[in-house]
């Protein structure tokens, strides 16, 4: 599916499988879906994939089931962006900012990807693009949350009120909405996260488009990004926020496998000639 990029209603999105001559012009952003419930003679095989320092940060992870699929989600989006650049998912290496947001490192960086990730319960998404920031987040809907106590904690007075206007039946998933927006934001910016929760305000009301309303001490930042969301398996939300505007979304199934690709191809994908 290709959606034009827009402050738009959330939509659900359709899943293909990605061809194998694909190629990423920089109008484009494209999202990827994966399950992280792998069977456990498969774990070994994403492992393989993980660089020495992913492992670290991995292992520090005191729950055995997040550990694992922490650890595939690395894994997969090694085999991701392998599909763009030509190189072995193993041999990718990645510098990090002051707050932890990676971004690949020399040589890997010639073609300008740019990427983030989410996971959630099992499930997976990506985001891939050129020259442009992203930030997306993956919440699965559940019970048992402290709506009103978390928003209270860490969403704007502005948005409180906006959530406390929805009827109850309804705020549940316009509280998982909001998160994921913000979260998304945040993570576009590559910033840490939940200190600056309280200090932007994103659209909350019902059929409203989503957008930022208010970032506070910097009005530009209001034109400066796109907010996308969309559902990609029932009973979870997601949002996706791009730098820039004017850009196309495709959506692609991650099927599993190295997904090789020679360097030729790889430059190919990149959008080079």
């Amino acid at each position: 599916m290709i959606s034009l990029g827009g402050p738009r209603p959330s939509s659900q999105a359709i899943w293909s499988q990605a061809p194998p001559d694909l190629v990423l012009p920089q109008e484009e952003v494209h999202v990827w879906r994966a399950s992280l419930n792998l069977s456990p003679g498969d774990l070994n095989h994403f492992y393989q994939a993980l660089g020495p320092i992913e492992c670290e940060q991995v292992a520090r992870l005191s729950s055995s089931p997040n550990r694992g699929r922490a650890q595939v989600a690395r894994a997969i989006l090694r085999m991701i962006l392998s599909r763009y650049i030509g190189a072995e998912p193993r041999a990718l290496r990645f510098s990090y900012n002051p707050y932890g947001k990676p971004e690949l490192a020399p040589p890997f960086n010639s073609i300008g990807l740019r990427f983030n990730l989410s996971h959630s319960h099992g499930v997976a998404i990506y985001a891939v693009a050129r020259g442009r920031a992203v930030g997306i987040d993956l919440e699965r809907i559940r019970e048992g949350v402290p709506v009103e106590q978390l928003a209270r904690r860490f969403f704007s007075p502005r948005e409180v009120a906006m959530l406390n206007e929805i009827p109850e039946r309804a705020r549940k998933k316009a509280f998982f909405t909001c998160w994921t927006r913000k979260e998304a934001y945040v993570k576009a910016r590559g910033v840490g996260l939940f200190s600056s929760f309280r200090h932007f305000t994103v659209s909350l009301a019902q059929g409203e488009p989503a957008h930022l309303v208010d970032v506070e001490g910097d009005p530009q930042e209001l034109l400066r990004w796109t907010f996308w969301e969309f559902t990609p398996v029932p009973g979870y939300i997601a949002s996706l926020v791009v730098e820039g505007h004017g850009f196309r979304v495709r959506y692609w199934k991650w099927s599993g496998g190295w997904n090789r690709v020679s360097p030729g191809e790889g430059a190919r994908a990149g959008g080079h000639p």
